[in-house]
């Protein structure tokens, strides 16, 4: 299949050697309902390549294998495989492609999602468009496994002799809710998901605002602002609850006390661990350890 739209340069060329799977709303009414319009599994080869000029959708597309190349907000192609997304915002140009042709070489692997067409930044039930808050494809690393495993077990359901409408809406609802998993990582600025995440490897370090400011290579005030935008805490009180969180794991564990946990997440004053631990979860973390912690035979 090849279409190319000279007056508008778009290309969407999928070529013989490529292979899809592909689910419309046609074989799963649950997806129109939450705002998809196309989805599918794309074993691409040369000269698999789409240029769109001014999409009226979203797109979130994740690499599970092999190398192909994605057009970035500066109009370079970038190298995107496994791990990798591809994520593109309503009405701004976006690109992909497979490498230049190997008959030897892997599949360029991707899984991807649509949603909504038209000229519209909210879905018919209210709700804004995935990623409809950029104005240009965002690329990032996750792990695409939830995304295609959700796919694949709609799509498998799809083609059943008998597909099961109950089963089929349960794909659905969690094939939108991987994307929407996808789409606030790119939404969410690319500095606070870094420092963040070394906050959750280290609890137990000794953060302070400047610290924090220091490691997302940011001022004091700009961390703060973008802390209250994006998770609607100040920085502190964020790490607290990173921490907390931490803790709770480890209480259901059964392997750690509360003075252990305590320390782990960075408290040596008991009483100050467990105040912090009262206003995040709702109880003492005593009465966690005792509701939650996995008894083992």
């Amino acid at each position: 299949m090849s279409k190319t739209h000279e007056t508008l340069r778009e290309k969407h060329i999928i070529g013989s050697r490529s292979r899809e799977r592909l689910v419309t709303v046609n074989l799963c009414a649950g997806l129109r309902r939450r705002g998809i319009c196309l989805a599918g599994l794309s074993e691409a080869r040369w000269p698999f390549s789409f240029v769109r000029r001014h999409p009226g959708f979203t797109q979130i597309l994740v690499c599970l294998d092999g190398v192909g190349e994605v057009r970035d907000d500066h109009g370079a192609w970038v190298r995107c495989e496994a791990g990798m997304a591809y994520l593109t915002p309503p009405r701004a140009l976006h690109a992909y492609r497979t490498l230049a042709e190997d008959d030897d070489s892997a599949p360029w692997e991707i899984a991807w999602v649509q949603y909504v067409p038209g000229d519209r930044d909210v879905r018919a039930d209210g709700e804004p468009t995935l990623l409809s808050s950029l104005s240009a494809p965002v690329i990032t690393r996750i792990n695409p496994l939830p995304l295609a495993t959700t796919l694949r077990g709609l799509h498998d359901e799809c083609m059943a002799d008998a597909p099961d409408a109950t089963i089929l809406e349960d794909w659905a609802s969690l094939l939108h809710a991987q994307a929407q998993r996808i789409a606030l990582l790119a939404e969410t600025d690319h500095r606070l998901r870094r420092l963040w995440t070394e906050v959750t490897i280290d609890p137990g370090y000794p953060w302070t605002v400047e610290t924090l400011a220091e490691r997302a290579r940011m001022s004091g005030e700009q961390l703060r602002r973008l802390c209250l935008r994006e998770v609607a805490r100040s920085p502190m009180r964020h790490v607290t609850y990173l921490r907390m969180r931490h803790a709770a794991s480890l209480l259901a564990s059964g392997f750690y006390t509360v003075q252990d946990a305590a320390e782990t997440v960075g408290y040596d004053n008991p009483y100050a661990f467990s105040t912090a631990f009262k206003r995040c979860l709702g109880v003492p973390p005593s009465t966690y350890r005792s509701a939650n912690r996995v008894h083992l035979i």
